[in-house]
């Protein structure tokens, strides 16, 4: 049961809001050029990327905080 709450919870978070940041960063720099799906080959690129605008917007916020 905890196994698929937290498979759902990564698959929520890689797939769905990861891709989605990614997609919209990658569409902003390439000037709406870039056009990527879900079932696209490159979404596991383009989660990487969602994902790392994430993790760079928790730091930062956090040490935006501490400061």
């Amino acid at each position: 049961m905890l196994d698929t709450i937290l498979e759902f919870i990564f698959y929520l978070f890689i797939e769905v809001i990861s891709f989605n940041v990614g997609r919209f960063c990658l569409r902003v720099l390439t000037l709406g050029r870039f056009n990527s799906r879900i079932d696209d080959h490159r979404q596991g690129w383009v989660s990487l990327v969602g994902f790392l605008v994430i993790l760079v917007l928790i730091i930062g916020f956090g040490v935006w905080m501490n400061n």
